[in-house]
């Protein structure tokens, strides 16, 4: 996995194989000149011969303040 454009990451790339426990992948991702909007994920879910795509977005959530300071309009 690798951070959208903008941000940089403590790590250059990250990965892990989950199998029949529960794992944590964690790092840093700093700004960096973003623009500051929704960022869509792609991953695929393999498990028991089968896999899934799964799509999703992550907003944004941004104080007025920091709203303001990165010229972002609502």
């Amino acid at each position: 996995m690798s951070p959208p454009d903008g941000f940089t990451s403590d790590y250059t790339s990250l990965g892990a194989q989950v199998t029949n426990t529960i794992e944590v992948v964690q790092f840093t991702i700093t700004d960096v000149g973003s623009d500051w909007s929704p960022t869509e994920v792609t991953f695929t879910v393999r498990h028991a011969g089968r896999s899934e795509v799964i799509r999703s977005t992550i907003g944004v959530a941004l104080t007025p303040a920091l709203a303001r300071a990165k010229g972002c309009r609502n």
